[in-house]
């Protein structure tokens, strides 16, 4: 990206001082050919709506040759990127009126950002016909099971009766919500007997240390990863990955670093060393299941 940078920075001084470049406007169009965005592109670049078609079709076509589809600008490498340039350069001359080629970074991060939304779709159809459990909390959508968190909180709202006093032993405090009333009598669901009480804290127990064994491989992969897992378990936690399993689904996703890049607050070698991860963590079970 930085190589990128500097070598169009270096073409732009080259060129003659007197012929005056197109600068970049304060505010670019968000969209491409598409209602009033479209027109105001056009009219920023000073060109009929025909010829920015013709524009857009070779950056398209430049785009889906050298970048890597899967992510988004910002990841882009910058070789791929001089390569880029240098073909719509070719077959479009007139890009070099314009300040840093800024219309060419502009669709591409468009065409890409596009790519990822019907991407999302193709991916979240794949999950419906999977049968993949998919959850969408306010802020966030997740896979697999969703966060402790957002599930003790479901738990607790939905419960139809109080546990124990808070004098009682907390080992003793931990009930299973029951949604129906009518499935239990009264009694019952208000003064559980000893023995249903015992019955009930054991399998809380053995579902608790359950959750902290799926959640310590997470962590041990983070570690794998060398990756600082104070800053990321929480993220992925939040996200629903919680076990192995929901790491394989991530991990097997497609399109799934364009999708990490949108939910996770990571430095680009965090980012990285994210991707590889999962990548070796994929092929690894590849190769456990005999695929």
């Amino acid at each position: 990206m930085l190589l990128y940078s500097l070598l169009r920075k270096a073409r732009t001084s080259a060129r003659s001082k007197d012929e005056k470049l197109i600068p970049k406007p304060a505010y670019v169009a968000q969209a491409v050919l598409k209602s009033a965005a479209a027109i105001t592109l056009c009219q920023q670049m000073d060109i009929s709506q025909d010829v920015c078609k013709a524009f857009v079709e070779i950056a398209r076509h430049s785009t889906q040759a050298y970048l890597d589809m899967d992510s988004s600008w910002r990841y882009q490498d910058g070789r791929a990127l001089k390569h880029h340039d240098d073909y719509v350069r070719r077959h479009w001359p007139d890009i070099d009126k314009y300040e840093n080629h800024w219309p060419l970074e502009r669709i591409t991060r468009i065409i890409l950002k596009d790519r990822h939304s019907y991407v999302q779709k193709q991916s979240l159809n794949k999950a419906r016909q999977l049968g993949l459990p998919r959850h969408r909390s306010a802020s966030v959508a997740y896979i697999g099971r969703p966060p402790l968190r957002s599930t003790q909180a479901s738990a607790s709202s939905s419960s139809t009766y109080r546990g124990p006093d808070k004098s009682e032993p907390s080992s003793s405090s931990s009930y299973r919500a029951v949604r129906d009333k009518s499935a239990m009598p009264r009694a019952i669901a208000h003064a559980p007997a000893q023995s249903n009480m015992a019955s009930q804290v054991a399998p809380s127990r053995t579902t608790k240390l359950s959750d902290e064994n799926d959640i310590n491989l997470v962590k041990n992969f983070l570690i794998t990863c060398k990756l600082p897992v104070d800053r990321v378990l929480p993220q992925l936690l939040q996200l629903g990955i919680e076990d192995a399993k929901a790491l394989l689904i991530l991990a097997t996703q497609p399109y799934r670093n364009m999708w990490l890049d949108r939910v996770l607050e990571l430095t680009p070698i965090q980012f990285k060393l994210l991707t590889d991860g999962l990548n070796t963590f994929a092929t690894r079970e590849r190769v456990k299941e005999g695929l």
